[in-house]
């Protein structure tokens, strides 16, 4: 939903108590947010409720803001900011607006937006620049009827001494290919995409190994934890608020955070072996507890049998721990 139509509506299932059970994604078509009326305060656009509208049909259904947490894309949606904008729409914008570009020299010709001929009136007289007036106008009045309308394409034939004169227009006066250089890039950045790891023209002429992966690198941690993490942050937000003692799924507490995991995030996968090769070495050296090196290691073997996690080296001393183990 979140790709799709820029938000995730997600109604939070309660059991009798109150206490969150479950979560219910629906679509922004589905659950629509209800704004307050402007107070004297000032005209901000509050929510005041949700109303669900089934898509299988069926009575509208009102709910309370408690109940619904909204998971939106990275991009805001300018006229409506409690609603995003869907990646996909964003991309479809600026290939519309590029198909615009190409057809717009071509109907700026078809339009007659460009002077393309000259007819020098008075041509073969003693003084070309003295043409009276009432006969320019019935010239004039001639011309128009025979290369405009439905006789567009016919002959200009006119009476009396005249010279004519073709006029080529300048395309490139009107600045149409500055403006649409380059559209693949704007139009992998409306989506957040590198050009290089989608694989369109821009992107494939410099791909080298090296470029593709660091782009699916930065796609990964610059879009795609971007997001997460910002939905991970606002359900830690939703859920710290929340009574979870007694609760039907164990006693709890809200002292929690909701993180990511990382662990078979292929595009870090370098990256974390690294991490973990550093922490296995300042361990070894005595910079690193157990305790801290086992939050980056959590798969290492003990450092000694029948010690805890909790052990710390003595300075000076060396615990190998064989890299190929991490």
């Amino acid at each position: 939903y979140t790709l799709l139509g820029g938000i995730s509506q997600n109604y939070l299932l309660r059991n009798p108590r109150g206490q969150i059970i479950g979560i219910r994604p629906y679509s922004s078509a589905e659950i629509r947010p209800v704004f307050k009326s402007a107070t004297k305060i000032g005209r901000e656009t509050w929510i005041d409720y949700y109303m669900q509208s089934p898509l299988a049909g069926g009575p509208p259904l009102r709910m309370e803001p408690n109940d619904v947490l909204a998971l939106s894309w990275l991009s805001v949606n300018p006229l409506n900011p409690e609603l995003g904008v869907s990646p996909f729409a964003a991309a479809f914008l600026d290939i519309q607006a590029d198909v615009e570009l190409t057809k717009f020299p071509l109907e700026l010709m078809k339009n007659g937006a460009f002077t393309t001929f000259l007819l020098n009136l008075g041509v073969g007289t003693e003084d070309p620049k003295i043409f009276p007036s009432n006969k320019l106008r019935q010239v004039k009045g001639e011309i128009t009827e025979q290369i405009t309308g439905g006789n567009k394409y016919s002959p200009l034939i006119v009476r009396g001494g005249a010279k004519g004169e073709v006029l080529t227009p300048n395309l490139g006066r009107t600045g149409l290919a500055e403006l649409g250089e380059r559209s693949e890039i704007r139009i992998c950045a409306s989506s957040r995409v590198p050009p290089v790891y989608a694989g369109i023209s821009s992107g494939v002429a410099a791909s080298t190994y090296d470029n593709v992966k660091l782009s699916r690198i930065g796609f990964v941690k610059d879009c795609v934890l971007a997001l997460a993490g910002i939905h991970a942050k606002a359900l830690s937000d939703k859920f710290q608020k929340e009574d979870w003692r007694n609760h039907i799924f164990g006693n709890g507490d809200n002292d929690f955070t909701i993180d990511l995991d990382l662990r078979n995030v292929m595009a870090l996968r370098d990256e974390q072996q690294a991490e973990r090769e550093i922490a296995v070495q300042e361990y070894n050296a005595g910079i690193r507890t157990m305790d801290e090196t086992r939050r980056i290691c959590p798969d290492l073997p003990d450092a000694e049998p029948g010690v805890g996690d909790q052990f710390k080296p003595v300075p000076g001393s060396s615990i190998a721990i064989p890299l190929n183990e991490i």
